[in-house]
């Protein structure tokens, strides 16, 4: 039969269905396209998850393929249950079209053709009995159809009253047969799933491990950013609801999902990272920010920074505490180095800074100083404690004999000739106070500056020579040189407490007996004489002892004058002299090691040390 007529009443009111049937489906697929991209403008990109836009149906579709025509005839059909009749069915010829329901009013059906048959670009089905299926669902040989009230099998997407008496969204396929499974629309990359009975699952839904959110009123998936019940939810490109962090493309922040989907706001910590999302926009903040009355600071990825943080426009330093991540202020220690952190700023501060009452300073990477300073403006100094790290005044030992001072008024070191406490100094280019002789520019005059560094006035006997320095401390005679085994002892002996004015030094490397008189690090030498110490079989002590018990001689086969017991039955005492003489010299030697282990002089030193030294003097042996 090669052309189709119609009873006109009976068609009119068929049109007319199909006609309503198109205008409802025609809302429905208007809808759907404008839900799901509500974000689309943002197109963000998940950390770990790919957005990439995929139009081919499901691999989880388990019974109908929907092809990526189907879905964009399905956009562009005028009218979802219904198609033109110019087209074929696949491998069904024009001449097998059966006329349809306008046909069934010829004759009682018993000679028409059963089962299903192609109908243009659809189908219609007649039972056993001859009657047209019509508004009916129909399976056969596993496909399910429906057909309409026109009798003819719908294709698309149809809003139809399911086998459970309830209206749901199904789809059927180009060949009318109703789909099962995943479809995506090509025209928004939205997807629907229909389950076994074709009904097109609705809101939430788990498939697979994945959870989906399926618009109630389309019956598409939801993409991107979407409010549900009051909560802000995101599906990536796939539909899938997303857990964790996103990152968006548009600034580079991030957005945090929990578990259940839900964006958080606040303070989250994730992946041992901190972040904080701003309420107002959910979205993560970065660089400082003020949060609930503290400092925080937030780097490029948006995550809490701890410990120093270094500012690149000044290279200052703020510190954010490792457990907290506020900024902190006031002294800090890190490390190994103290920081100071402006509570007004928060930031690090560097060189000279006056910090409740006290002095400090710090360096260019704002790490407090301590000991020596040298400032380059002067070659000046100034001395920091190295503990505490305060300035410090007055006199200083920097290291073993080495002494500053240090005013009072600017804590810089003094140089040149200064009057401090009453008594003259004399501190040398590099701001140290000098000791022992001094020539002065120009003239041939000296003065002499003690182990202590005061300046010596009147007469003076120094190094065992006798000197007079005028009322500026100052002396015409020229200085006897003084040998720096000599100078060692003087130093030596500076060291040295003795319970009487006097302190006696024996070194019996060199075989000098060194007598000083003054007190603790103000002993001034007033004798050095050779000597003999023991010999090597008979050595004479050596530690620090005190002066005891005297005698003026004793001997048998010589005689040894005006002895001075130290320790024992070491004493000092005149060289060897003949039995009961004391011009007739046995054994004079000095400046070798000879003797039983006693300290033999010459016997006018014994004398002076038998006549001079008191009891209890100390005597160093070394």
């Amino acid at each position: 039969m090669s052309s189709l007529r119609f009873c006109d009443k009976k068609f009119s009111r068929v049109r007319s269905a199909i006609l309503m049937g198109s205008v409802v489906l025609l809302a429905w697929m208007a809808l759907a396209p404008g839900i799901a991209h509500a974000d689309e403008d943002v197109s963000p990109v998940m950390e770990e998850i790919r957005d990439e836009q995929a139009v081919e149906p499901s691999a989880e579709q388990p019974r109908a393929q929907v092809t990526e025509q189907s879905a964009t005839e399905t956009a562009a059909s005028d009218g979802m249950a219904a198609s033109s009749d110019s087209s074929k069915i696949e491998g069904v010829d024009a001449d097998d079209v059966i006329g349809g329901a306008g046909n069934e009013s010829e004759g009682d059906g018993a000679n028409l053709p059963t089962g299903l048959l192609a109908d243009g670009e659809s189908f219609i089905y007649r039972h056993n009995d001859g009657t047209q299926a019509k508004s009916e669902w129909v399976t056969i040989d596993g496909a399910t159809y429906y057909f309409g009230e026109s009798g003819r099998a719908l294709r698309w997407g149809q809003k139809l009253i399911g086998k459970d008496g309830a209206e749901h969204f199904y789809y059927f396929d180009k060949n009318c047969r109703m789909v099962t499974g995943w479809i995506t629309w090509n025209n928004d990359g939205t997807k629907s799933y229909f389950g076994d009975d074709g009904a097109a699952l609705l809101g939430w839904r788990t498939i697979g491990k994945e959870r989906y959110f399926f618009n109630p009123s389309t019956g598409r998936s939801y993409r991107w950013s979407h409010d549900i019940d009051g909560a802000r939810y995101y599906f990536n490109a796939q539909s899938q609801m997303v857990r964790g962090l996103v990152t968006w493309n548009v600034d580079g922040l991030k957005s945090y999902f929990g578990d259940d989907g839900k964006r958080r706001t606040g303070w989250v910590q994730t992946n041992g990272k901190w972040y904080y999302f701003d309420p107002s926009t959910g979205k993560s903040v970065r660089w400082s920010q003020y949060i609930n009355g503290n400092w925080f600071y937030f780097n490029e990825k948006c995550e809490m920074h701890t410990g120093l943080l270094t500012w690149n426009k000044d290279g200052l330093k703020s510190y954010f505490d490792p457990k907290t991540g506020r900024r902190q202020t006031g002294w800090k220690q890190v490390g190994s180095k103290w920081y100071y952190f402006n509570p007004a700023t928060g930031k690090s501060v560097r060189w000279s800074q006056y910090i409740n009452g006290n002095w400090f300073y710090f360096n260019e990477k704002s790490e407090m100083h301590t000991g020596l300073l040298t400032w380059s403006k002067d070659g000046s100094k100034s001395y920091f404690d190295p503990k505490t790290g305060r300035r410090q005044t007055g006199w200083k030992e920097t290291s073993p004999r080495v002494w500053y001072y240090f005013s009072p008024n600017t804590g810089k070191s003094l140089r040149w000739h200064q009057r401090i406490d009453g008594n003259w100094f004399y501190f040398d280019a590099n701001y140290q106070m000098h000791r022992g002789w001094l020539k002065w520019n120009g003239v041939q005059k000296w003065s002499y500056f003690y182990d202590n560094g005061r300046q010596a006035f009147g007469t003076q006997t120094i190094g065992g020579f006798r000197y007079v320095f005028d009322k500026d401390g100052e002396t015409t005679t020229r200085p006897v040189n003084v040998p720096a085994d000599q100078r060692a002892m003087i130093n030596k002996a500076q060291n040295y407490y003795s319970d009487t004015n006097y302190l006696i030094l024996v070194n019996s490397k060199t075989h000098k007996v060194g007598v000083f008189k003054g007190s603790s690090y103000n002993w001034q030498l007033v004798w050095y004489w050779n000597c003999t110490t023991g010999a090597p079989g008979s050595p004479t002590v050596k530690g620090t002892y005190k002066v005891g018990s005297r005698g003026k001689s004793f001997g048998s086969g010589y005689t040894c004058w005006y002895w001075t017991q130290f320790y024992g039955n070491y004493l000092f005492h005149s060289v060897l002299y003949q039995p009961g003489s004391m011009s007739r010299i046995q054994d004079g030697r000095l400046g070798i090691s000879a003797s039983h282990g006693c300290v033999r002089l010459d016997i006018e030193c014994a004398r002076w040390i038998y006549n001079n030294i008191p009891t209890r003097t100390r005597v160093v042996s070394y």
